[in-house]
């Protein structure tokens, strides 16, 4: 029960800053004290960080609860799932923009896939990326 509410939380404060992006990068700009995106340096580092928090299991501790980690003796875990908390947050809303936040949902099962997009769209988004270098 307690996974599926989290996940239920997850999938609403996720795809609230995905459908509003504007409306949140707004009010956060607007505020007098918030944190923006972190340096590509800095998401790197962190990516890496929580891929090695991955590895050693802190993700399936978080996912499966408290009581599962007291019933299987990994309460000495706690202080690492939160630093995994901590940095699995940075990364999702630090280091992603409204486009690579629905990868992350997607990864995570809270929502579908986009559709591919039309070649001809595909092309010009290309084409205007590379004349974006060129503009002074």
């Amino acid at each position: 029960m307690r996974d599926v509410t989290l996940k239920a939380a997850t999938a609403v404060a996720l795809g609230a800053a995905v459908l509003c992006g504007g409306l949140v990068f707004n009010v956060a700009t607007s505020a007098s004290a918030h944190a923006g995106l972190l340096d590509a340096a800095t998401c790197a580092s962190l990516r890496k960080q929580r891929q090695a928090m991955i590895a050693q299991g802190l993700q399936e501790i978080f996912e499966r609860g408290p009581d599962w980690a007291k019933t299987q003796g990994k309460q000495a875990a706690f202080p690492q799932v939160r630093a995994y908390i901590a940095v699995e947050e940075k990364v999702l809303f630090r280091c992603l923009g409204p486009l690579e936040m629905h990868d992350e949902m997607v990864r995570l099962g809270l929502a579908p896939p986009l559709p591919p997009m039309h070649p001809r769209r595909k092309a010009e988004a290309e084409a205007e990326d590379v004349n974006a270098d060129r503009r002074p």
